[in-house]
Formats: C-alpha cells, sequence, structure tokens
C-alpha cells in the first residue's frame, strides 16, 4: 500500500502499539486514541489489531494512491470523498492508482 500525503490537515498520526513499561525511561504509552476502531479498522484489512495506522483528529488529511490501494476506514464519521464524489464512513475502500482520498469535517460531536 503506498498513499502520498498531499495535505495532513489538523491532525494526521500515525500510531500503533504502545509502549507499554517504558515510563520510567520518560516514554509515555501513546497509541492510537480509539484502539476499538483501529482494531477494526486492522481487520477489515486481514491485519493484527496493532498494525500501524494513520489516525485523523477532526478534519482531515488528502492522500493520493501512488498504486493501487485497499483502505479500511472506520470510527467517528467523516465526510469524505474519492475524487470530488462523496463516499460513506466506516467500511473499507479501494483507490486506484493516482485516485485522491479527501477525508473532510467530522460529523460527530465533540463537545
Amino acid at each position: 500500500m503506498s498513499l502520498k500525503v498531499l495535505d495532513p490537515g489538523l491532525q494526521l498520526l500515525l500510531v500503533g502499539k504502545p509502549a507499554f513499561g517504558l515510563r520510567n525511561q520518560g516514554i509515555p504509552w501513546g497509541g492510537p486514541a480509539d484502539w476499538v476502531s483501529m482494531a477494526i479498522s486492522n481487520s477489515l484489512m486481514g491485519n493484527p489489531y496493532h498494525t500501524p495506522a494513520l489516525e485523523v483528529c477532526l478534519a482531515g488529511p488528502t492522500l493520493e494512491a501512488s498504486e493501487d490501494t485497499a483502505l479500511g476506514i472506520f470510527g467517528a464519521r467523516f465526510h469524505m470523498e474519492v475524487n470530488r464524489k462523496p463516499i460513506r464512513a466506516s467500511n473499507t475502500i479501494y483507490l486506484e492508482k493516482g485516485q485522491t482520498l479527501r477525508i473532510l469535517d467530522c460529523d460527530s460531536n465533540t463537545r
């Protein structure tokens, strides 16, 4: 899978398995804010639950597929589009080489 980040949005993070047991060395646990969504998304792709993933906060990135790519998207409901056509959240999507995924604003209540 190859994605090129055209615009990172408000906050785009690469998250994975937390670093448990290292707090005495000043390294916090870290990891995703929503473990369940990361595990479900990885399951959709046939990956172990802790495989690194991109985590989006409030307003998302614009990503371009450098090759044919499958993505598991799960969690908060964002408005999204592929090549300017709206798509549904919480599913698996397929991008062909050169297609652009825009993750727009979040539809969830953030208060």
